[in-house]
């Protein structure tokens, strides 16, 4: 009874160096897919996330006013920006359609764009993938000439309501 108890432990060795190489060769296989996956990242575009609390924020991207790679979000008070260059820095002026606030202008730089992975619907199913984004919360300001004329309108009228300034 007492060999098979000491042999026990010699049997069970080839078992764990089956498994250990295989655990072996499965890591093996998969660095490669992982290498590749950080090599391509230098070609991914980068994506602004702007996120404002006006519908329909009307932008330009460097000057030019036509950008086809954009949408709307969050009942379209976030814009997002597609296909942005990560190595050029970007200019974008965001106007609202209120016409009290003045348009803003944001420049982005290469820093701003950081590595996210966020899930995709590509062909009907929901992915992983690498995305580089900048996202802002940007915050209007009123027109100067809008509040001087607010200013002015409260001090016109001195006095109680109904008061007609005589006896």
């Amino acid at each position: 009874m007492m060999n098979r108890t000491l042999n026990a432990p010699r049997a069970a060795r080839p078992l764990r160096l089956v498994a250990l190489l295989l655990a072996l060769a499965t890591l093996a296989t998969a660095a490669p897919a992982f290498a590749a996956e950080e090599e391509d990242l230098d070609d991914v575009p980068g994506e602004a996330v702007l996120k404002t609390r006006y519908e329909f924020v009307k932008f330009t991207v460097d000057g030019r006013s036509s950008w086809e790679n954009h949408h709307y979000e969050d009942k379209f008070k976030t814009l997002i920006i597609r296909g942005l260059s990560r190595s050029d820095d970007h200019t974008i002026v965001l106007t609202p359609m209120d016409d009290k606030v003045e348009p803003y202008t944001l420049t982005l730089t290469a820093a701003d764009f950081k590595r996210q992975r966020i899930r995709k619907k590509i062909d009907g199913r929901r992915q992983r993938v690498t995305v580089f984004r900048a996202t802002r919360k940007i915050k209007f300001a009123k027109k100067r000439a809008e509040a001087a004329k607010d200013d002015a309108g409260k001090g016109d009228k001195g006095g109680k309501k109904g008061d007609k300034g005589g006896k």
